[in-house]
């Protein structure tokens, strides 16, 4: 169980253990929750492993991290218990929605939606951060809740029956 304490809002990743991406092979060996960081601080991917310096070896987003335009940093929090890292790897990422952890839209999807929606999709999401700065939306998740609320509409049963005449009545009007 999670202690009540623990709270993303409450992390401050720039006063934790770093290393940049190039010198991962000094990484301890040691199970921890880990962050990926642009200069800036903006975190751009998070996860949990048993073994840090193994994971950023053979990192299957190495290549990802590797092309941007500044170079990152891995930081990371200690924790041995393996139930208490999937909750807080699950709590930090629901918090900050970090880019390389969010699942693409299917290709379905993007091909559907024509480029002048996206890019109103952007300005929406812009105005959004804006007014609520620790939302961290994404397009994906603004064209999810798009589509939840278009197929929950669609699924809402619709009456079917015609409505019923009162006796007596006549349809000439």
């Amino acid at each position: 169980m999670l202690p009540d304490a623990f709270a993303p809002d409450a992390l401050h990743l720039a006063e934790l253990p770093s290393v940049p991406l190039h010198q991962r092979q000094t990484l301890p060996e040691l199970a921890a929750c880990y962050f990926v960081l642009e200069p800036g601080g903006d975190v751009l991917y998070i996860g949990k492993t048993g073994n840090l310096r193994k994971r950023f070896l053979s990192h299957h987003r190495l290549a990802d991290f590797a092309q941007e335009a500044q170079p990152v940093r891995v930081t990371w929090l200690i924790t041995t218990d393996a139930q208490l890292l999937s909750q807080i790897e699950r709590l930090c990422i629901d918090f900050w929605r970090p880019r390389y952890n969010q699942k693409p839209l299917p290709a379905f999807l993007t091909m559907m939606v024509p480029p002048a929606l996206m890019e109103e999709l952007d300005t929406y999401m812009t105005a959004q951060q804006e007014e609520r700065p620790l939302a961290r939306l994404t397009r994906s998740d603004v064209c999810r809740d798009i589509l939840e609320t278009f197929l929950t509409h669609q699924r809402t049963p619709r009456s079917t029956t015609r409505p019923t005449k009162k006796k007596g009545t006549s349809d000439a009007a």
